[in-house]
């Protein structure tokens, strides 16, 4: 499993939907992220900057089974308004093809064990 982490800058007239969105998510969302390949997913909130961190094999395999299922699609579709454009989605807030997170420079677990890897 890989880990990632991305950071999505939020409208903030629309900041509010944003968190609400993702506290009450849809139960075939759940399910999609999971059917996608998702192990874990956490979104933290600093101001209105998601910190999205996602577990799953791949990024690629990721976004494209989610992407392509009609309740990804629908969830994209429901949330793109809620998010500016930045480095990980497009001015539609839909995600962009080449996103491969935020480099990872430490983890206190592996960098005690002297195996220390940067996903």
């Amino acid at each position: 499993m890989k880990k990632y982490c991305l950071v999505n800058e939020i409208k903030p007239e629309r900041l509010d939907d944003y968190v609400n969105a993702h506290l009450h998510p849809w139960d075939e969302l759940l399910e999609c992220l999971k059917a996608a390949g998702t192990k874990e997913e956490y979104i933290f909130m600093l101001g209105n900057k998601a910190l999205v961190f996602i577990e799953c094999e791949d990024m690629e395999t990721y976004t494209e089974k989610f992407g392509k299922s009609e309740v990804g699609k629908k969830w994209l579709e429901f949330v793109a308004d809620f998010i500016e454009e930045s480095p990980f989605a497009d001015a539609s807030g839909k995600a962009r093809e080449d996103v491969d997170g935020l480099r990872k420079v430490f983890d206190l677990n592996q960098q005690l064990a002297g195996e220390f890897q940067d996903n």
